[in-house]
Order: structure tokens, then sequence, then C-alpha cells
């Protein structure tokens, strides 16, 4: 496994976990958004589309913790689901040309 910097996010302590070739995971440090406590593991879901998935989350019972926006590694936000579980709806990047 390999730990790769995320091109374009110079200013984000944030690596990609690989593992032959593929992408399996990312580790950084704690943002202001974060819940609350120690260090800890945050769950991300792969998604076609962010804005759809985080809608289709609220509409079902979901609170938006922090709105779907553009990172250098795709579209992701956070909702908390109604038993208190906190969780990430994350869009791949587009492909470069």
């Amino acid at each position: 496994m390999t730990f790769e910097p995320v091109p374009g996010a110079d200013e984000m302590p944030y690596r990609m976990m690989q593992a032959d070739g593929e992408t399996v995971g990312g580790m950084g440090a704690r943002g202001d958004e974060s819940p609350p406590g120690g260090p800890q593991w945050f769950t991300h879901f792969n998604v076609a589309d962010a804005d759809a998935a985080m809608a289709k989350a609220v509409e079902l019972g979901a609170t938006e913790v922090r709105p779907a926006a553009t990172m250098p590694f795709g579209r992701w936000g956070m909702i908390q689901g109604p038993d208190g579980e906190v969780l990430a709806l994350h869009q791949n990047p587009e492909p470069a040309a």
C-alpha cells in the first residue's frame, strides 16, 4: 500500500491510500467540521452524484452536516443519520481529458 498526495491539494494534509493502483482510502488531519472527539476513522461512500445522494439522504431523514463541495479529490458532503452516525457521500472527480 502507498500513500499518495492529492494532486492540486498541496495546502491540504491529506493522502490517498492506494493498493494495486486503486484508491482504497484516504488519511488526513481533522478539520473544523469534524465530529468532536479524538482520532477517528470517517467512512465515505462513493456515489455517482454527491448532490443527488445528499438530497435523497436528507429526504429520508438524514441531517446535512456539511453541504456538498468540490475538493481536489472529488465532490463530497457530510450527513448524520437518525441514530447519530456521521458519514460522507463522495463523488470521484471527472477524469482529466
